[in-house]
C-alpha cells in the first residue's frame, strides 16, 4: 500500500512557498471514516492499482489569503468559479507533487472536487485515515487521506 503521509508536509511546503505562505505542522490525527467538515473542501482521487482519497479543508479565511497571493489585485469570492478553482487547483498541485514524489507508474489522481458549505459534516470514505493539519495564514488547513 503506499505512504502518502510522508509526503504530505514536504509536497504543501513546497507548493505553498511558491506563493510565499509559511505552513508548519500542527497534529496528526486518525480517523476511522473519511470526514470533511470545512467550509471549503476539495477532494483527489487516487486511481488505478491502489484506490483512495486526498481531501484538503479549509475555511474562507485561508481560501482568501492563498488566492489573494495567487492573483494579486483581485478579490476571493465563494460564489465565484475562479475563486474556486484557484483553491482547487492549489490542491491539484500539491497531490501532483505527492504522485510525483511516490513515483509509482501504477496509479493516478483525478481533477479535483470543490465541495462548499457551512456546517459541513460528510463522509466520502469509509476507509480508516489519516489527517494532517497545518498552520498558516492565522488559521489551518487539513489534508486527509484514505487508501483501499
Amino acid at each position: 500500500m503506499i505512504n502518502i503521509g510522508e509526503f504530505v508536509e514536504s509536497s504543501l511546503k513546497s507548493i505553498l512557498s511558491s506563493f510565499g505562505i509559511d505552513v508548519s505542522k500542527v497534529k496528526k490525527i486518525t480517523q476511522e471514516y473519511h470526514t470533511l467538515s470545512k467550509s471549503i473542501n476539495v477532494i483527489v482521487g487516487i486511481v488505478g492499482k491502489e484506490q483512495g482519497i486526498i481531501s484538503y479543508e479549509v475555511e474562507e479565511d485561508v481560501a482568501k489569503g492563498i488566492f489573494s497571493l495567487m492573483a494579486p489585485g483581485m478579490e476571493f469570492n465563494i460564489e465565484d468559479p475562479m475563486s474556486i478553482s484557484a483553491i482547487s487547483e492549489v490542491a491539484n498541485m500539491v497531490s501532483g507533487t505527492i504522485l510525483t514524489m511516490i513515483n509509482n507508474p501504477n496509479i493516478d489522481i483525478t481533477p479535483p472536487t470543490t465541495i462548499l458549505g457551512r456546517d459541513i459534516n460528510a463522509i466520502i470514505n469509509t476507509e480508516s485515515t489519516e489527517k494532517i493539519s497545518f498552520s498558516l495564514l492565522g488559521s489551518e488547513i487539513i489534508i486527509g487521506y484514505s487508501i483501499s
